[in-house]
């Protein structure tokens, strides 16, 4: 069996002090989805986009998934950022960017909490090939 890849999508939501939060999306093509979605009190919008990335790392690491890893933001500045500081040390980890029409599902569970709306929860992938084939 080869290397599994995993995809995670990351994104931050701030309106206010009272309402910033983020949303994660973690795509294990073999299992399903976790999706994550945390109320935070960042001070502005690159604080929470920042504090995306880094909760990403910190589930990837507490779920145990070691293999072959893609972190995409829509944030740039973010993006190069955590390449220059982690790619010499994290082989198995890689960030790029992704355009905000692409990073829908993170973008809204990051508003989502902004509002309070937290969710952590995990998909497996029956469910959503049995729904994708309903959509169709």
């Amino acid at each position: 069996m080869g290397k599994r890849r995993y995809i995670v999508k990351v994104d931050g939501s701030f309106h206010s002090e009272k309402e910033s939060g983020i949303g994660v999306m973690i795509h294990d093509k073999e299992k399903g989805r976790y999706f994550f979605s945390i109320k935070t009190n960042c001070r502005n919008s690159f604080q929470c986009e920042k504090l995306a990335v880094s909760y990403a790392l910190y589930k990837l690491k507490e779920l145990n998934i070691n293999e072959e890893v893609t972190i995409l933001s829509d944030n740039k500045k973010i993006i190069y950022g955590f390449r220059k500081r982690y790619n010499a040390n994290m082989k198995n980890v890689a960030f790029g960017w992704i355009p905000r029409n692409q990073n829908k599902v993170a973008h809204r569970l990051a508003r989502k909490a902004a509002k309070g709306e937290i969710m952590r929860e995990f998909i497996p992938k029956w469910i959503i090939e049995e729904s994708q084939l309903l959509m169709k």
